[in-house]
């Protein structure tokens, strides 16, 4: 998809460029230069919004990474490179600020449309050189574009392996340590397998202990026959799809999550406290509870997309935080919230999240035509998505869940 951007970038280029841009013999290395810069701004910008919770300061905190990168150090720079008392400092810290994929793509098309004028500053005895046998320096040389193209070029690689690393350590696309908060010396507890820091809510040990004790006073019966139920299960029953119970397709055995305190004061957040049930195959549940009662972290949870604090979520007998991939595939999640697009159709939704979960090609056609007619959406199906109503929307995100199940 790149690709096309990047070819309308270049034809651009060629039309309206001028002579310091578009010399025959820099066109390589410009071009270049952007090929290398979409994909490794892409894998960088994907692994830097693990460190955010919300999307909005994810979105604000890249967009100020990028003008820092291609505006404020590349300035720098510039400046430090033509003044004879700063430029040999300035070499040594290029090294590090190309470590911004950003800053490589600016500084890199800077140094190539100033060329020639480096030629000669380079080729000066107070930079080392001699005027009398000049460096014939290239697009490609390593003090022009060279070092910016093999960082560009190495950061793609990096960074697509630290995200492959990121992703599989936290399946639901945040930093433990972003969710959690607090003093900044946590950070990175969490990528290590068994380091992250656990949340430990005040007075913790006696709350257990009460919570024990009076449990089958505060639970109703049926509820406290479920628990009994679950947390009878035999160990071995956890990868049977019967685990819980015979024909349960959904286990929430001991369900706690525990939100950390934002803010000196405050304290830890409660939101599921030792939920356990199961549901059978084929039967419709429903989840009550009042504001506040921990319905949504509860489905959250279940989904994969918040991660417990203590707990299993079984799904068909897949531990969902062991085996998370054979779990989710016979899972599907309509959020509370619509996860649709406005200026994309009915119909294009389908064909899209039909595609995110693997459904083949010569297939995805004939689910969509049956996603639509099943729930009578068939009329709207070639409308953009944002002049639904709020019924049709949420029809359309339930059709979006469905498709591939």
């Amino acid at each position: 998809t790149y690709l096309v951007p990047w070819a309308v970038a270049i034809v651009l280029i060629y039309a309206f460029g001028d002579s310091t841009a578009v010399f025959s013999d820099s066109i390589g290395a410009v071009m270049l230069l952007f090929l290398l810069y979409g994909t490794a701004v892409v894998v960088f910008t994907y692994c830097c919004t693990f460190a955010f919770s919300n999307p909005r300061t994810s979105q604000l905190a890249m967009i100020a990474i990028n003008l820092f990168g291609g505006v404020i150090l590349l300035v720098t720079a510039f400046i430090m490179s033509v003044l004879d008392n700063t430029w040999e400092v300035n070499n040594v810290l290029v090294y590090f600020y190309r470590l911004l994929p950003t800053f490589c793509f600016s500084h890199g098309l800077l140094q190539v449309a100033q060329l020639e004028f480096l030629k000669q500053i380079y080729n000066q005895p107070s930079r080392g050189g001699d005027p009398t046998n000049p460096v014939d320096y290239s697009q490609w040389s390593w003090d022009i574009a060279g070092a910016d193209l093999t960082y560009l070029a190495a950061e793609t690689v990096v960074f697509a392996l630290l995200l492959v690393f990121l992703q599989r350590r936290f399946p639901n696309n945040t930093c433990e340590c972003a969710l959690r908060g607090g003093a900044a010396a946590r950070c990175g507890s969490c990528c290590l397998p068994g380091k992250a820091t656990p949340v430990v809510e005040e007075g913790a040990e006696k709350k257990e202990g009460r919570d024990k004790d009076a449990g089958p006073q505060q639970e109703d019966a049926d509820v406290a026959e479920e628990r009994a139920r679950i947390e009878s299960a035999q160990s071995g029953d956890v990868e049977n799809p019967g685990a819980g119970g015979s024909g349960d397709a959904l286990v929430l055995r001991g369900l706690r999550k525990v939100y950390s305190p934002i803010g000196p004061k405050a304290k830890p957040k409660v939101a599921v406290a030792g939920l356990s049930l199961g549901i059978h195959t084929n039967e419709c549940f429903g989840l009550l509870g009042i504001n506040g009662a921990g319905k949504s972290t509860t489905l959250g949870c279940a989904s994969g997309s918040v991660p417990p604090s203590e707990g299993a979520v079984l799904v068909h007998g897949a531990d969902l935080a062991v085996n998370r991939a054979r779990a989710l595939q016979s899972f599907g999640f309509c959020p509370q919230y619509d996860a649709i697009f406005d200026l994309l159709t009915g119909r294009e939704h389908l064909e899209l999240y039909g595609a995110i979960k693997g459904i083949p090609a010569l297939r995805l056609p004939g689910l969509v035509e049956e996603c639509l007619d099943k729930l009578s959406l068939a009329q709207y199906a070639d409308l953009l998505a944002g002049t639904y109503s709020g019924g049709t929307k949420r029809k359309l995100s339930l059709a979006c869940e469905q498709i591939g199940s």
